[in-house]
This record gives structure tokens, C-alpha cells and sequence, in this order.
């Protein structure tokens, strides 16, 4: 997302940690901060494993936050279902 540089990156993806914490996350916050955060996490999906994505982005546990799509070449797109 434009105006999103390394340190407002680590925060979103702090805030969504911390809202994956609650006992009723807010499913909005945390579709804005992953909104925020797609390139960040695109480029670690790339580089990193699997376990050290869900470990920074919690959230792609939930069903509502991964998209089943897999364009071609096996890229998955982690965005909020439609």
C-alpha cells in the first residue's frame, strides 16, 4: 500500500499480533492491517517459510483471511476472501 515503509509495516503487523491475542479479535482491524501489509507478506512468502509467515501474520489461520485462489504458477494471494 503507498505511504507504507518498514516501520509502519512492523507496526500494522505488530497491532495484528496483538489483536490475534484478544478473545474477539476485531476482524476489521485486521483486514485493514493485512491490506496494509500484502507486499511485506507476499515478498516473506517468497523468501521464508510457511511457519515464519503465519508465526508474523497469526491471522491467516482464519478461513477469512486466506484465499483459496491459487493463480498460475502456484502463487497464493493472502487477502480476504470474497
Amino acid at each position: 500500500m503507498l505511504g507504507e515503509d518498514h516501520r509502519s509495516t512492523e507496526k500494522n503487523i505488530q497491532s495484528i499480533q496483538a489483536e490475534m491475542k484478544k478473545t474477539k479479535p476485531d476482524r476489521s482491524v485486521i483486514a485493514d492491517k493485512m491490506k496494509r501489509t500484502v507486499a511485506h507478506r507476499q515478498s516473506m512468502a517468497l523468501e521464508r517459510p510457511t511457519a515464519d509467515v503465519i508465526e508474523a501474520f497469526p491471522s491467516l489461520r482464519m478461513s477469512l483471511f486466506v484465499s483459496t485462489k491459487i493463480s498460475s504458477g502456484s502463487k497464493l494471494c493472502f487477502s480476504p476472501a470474497q
